[in-house]
Formats: structure tokens, C-alpha cells, sequence
């Protein structure tokens, strides 16, 4: 979990995720618009320990979709489910 953590405190994190919420103003899921009132966020995809545990940059935009909020909650739900995991509010 701290590997996962040290990402997100990551500068480039930071930079890479600012970078597509700056150009990619909707939803790639359900197409949900920021003018609309749409939330959005960055997920990782896959999951960022399957990332991490391949060895694979967790900043490379490739592994990166941009999300509203109901979306990035399913997308999460379906990791952890794929992963047999719970989720972990720490």
C-alpha cells in the first residue's frame, strides 16, 4: 500500500494528472461533461499495483483514463473485484 501511496504524492503524478484533466474535459466512459457539472478524476488501467508489480511507469499516460465520480467508483469496485480485494480506506 505504501508503494501506492508514494506514487500519489509524486510530483509527477501531480504533473501528468493535471495534464489530462486540462485537455480531456469529459468522461471516457460515459461521456459525462466537466461543463456539465461532471467530477473528474484519473484512474489508473489497470489497476496501479498491477503497475507497480509488472514493473511498468505508473506515470505513462497510456495506463491513465480520465473518470466522473460514479464511474471512477465502478472502476474501482471492478479492480478490487478482479483482484479479490476489499477496499481499504487508509
Amino acid at each position: 500500500m505504501e508503494r501506492e501511496r508514494a506514487v500519489y504524492r509524486d510530483a509527477r503524478w501531480r504533473a501528468v494528472r493535471e495534464r489530462l484533466r486540462s485537455t480531456q474535459r469529459w468522461c471516457e466512459f460515459c461521456s459525462a461533461h466537466e461543463e456539465e457539472g461532471a467530477r473528474l478524476s484519473v484512474h489508473h488501467e489497470p489497476a496501479l499495483v498491477t503497475i507497480l508489480n509488472q514493473g511498468l511507469d505508473p506515470f505513462d499516460p497510456s495506463f491513465l483514463v480520465v473518470l466522473c465520480a460514479p464511474c471512477h467508483r465502478a472502476a474501482d469496485d471492478a479492480q478490487r473485484e478482479r483482484r479479490g480485494t476489499r477496499w481499504d480506506p487508509r
